[in-house]
């Protein structure tokens, strides 16, 4: 291939590639890196989920979220977190059949900065989930399990921004699924639940990890890029293409 149709062949895939791809060049360099982390606390966990069972055998359900503030900005495009099943009358075991998990980023009300607009929903059906060889301590020492979800849209967050992130699973009555505590820089969270009907402040905090992962078209652009300098420099012509 002549050096010249090499060149442009280059350039058209970069720009290509550069249309369709969601990183700034940041995230780009950024790798795998992990931008947001809170380590579990395996001493409990509230209610994450839609339809559940108290110990009474009445339907009940609670959403909670956690705040998230990064220093700089970010493109998120994985979320891993921990979680566990039951309670102390609860079942401690996974669903026996398809398991639902939701995740949301909120904005934060001007009001009480409590979460507010819902900026991404996506839902995931049977996610992988790793037992992690450790236990929760509360009733019955249920498993610990690794949820990790990679998102189909990517979510910006802007530097020194308030959100809220929430995770929940859905609609599976017989099964009681629970977010692990984690160590937070903010000890607040906020929950609502059938009663009371609105979000509150809770203290404590989740065990999550927020992660730019860059897609594989961002990776082919720096590739790409590489090829384009090396033979800038060099003057080579590229073979084997």
């Amino acid at each position: 291939m002549k050096r010249a149709d090499f060149l442009l062949l280059v350039a058209v895939l970069v720009l290509t590639l550069s249309v369709r791809a969601w990183a700034s060049p940041a995230d780009m360099l950024r790798g795998d890196g992990v931008v947001f982390d809170q380590q579990p606390d395996p001493a409990g966990g509230p209610l994450a989920d839609t339809l559940a069972l108290d110990e009474f055998g009445y339907e009940i359900w609670e959403q909670v979220a956690d705040n998230v503030r990064l220093s700089e900005a970010a493109t998120i495009r994985r979320i891993s977190w921990y979680g566990f099943y039951g309670g102390d009358e609860q079942s401690h075991e996974p669903p026996a059949g398809d398991e639902t998990m939701r995740v949301r980023f909120y904005s934060s009300r001007a009001s009480d900065g409590l979460p507010g607009d819902i900026l991404l929903e996506e839902t995931f059906l049977n996610l992988p989930r790793t037992f992690t060889g450790r236990v929760v301590s509360v009733g019955g020492l249920p498993k610990e399990y690794l949820f990790e979800a990679d998102l189909s849209t990517s979510m910006f967050l802007s530097a020194n921004t308030v959100y809220w992130l929430e995770v929940v699973q859905v609609g599976d009555v017989n099964s009681h699924y629970r977010w692990e505590d984690g160590y937070g820089l903010v000890g607040r969270h906020a929950t609502i639940n059938y009663y009371p009907p609105d979000w509150t402040s809770v203290s404590g905090s989740f065990a999550f990890q927020l992660s730019t992962v860059p897609e594989p078209t961002s990776i082919a652009v720096l590739i790409c890029a590489a090829f384009l300098a090396r033979s800038r420099l060099g003057g080579r012509r590229c073979r084997g293409l």
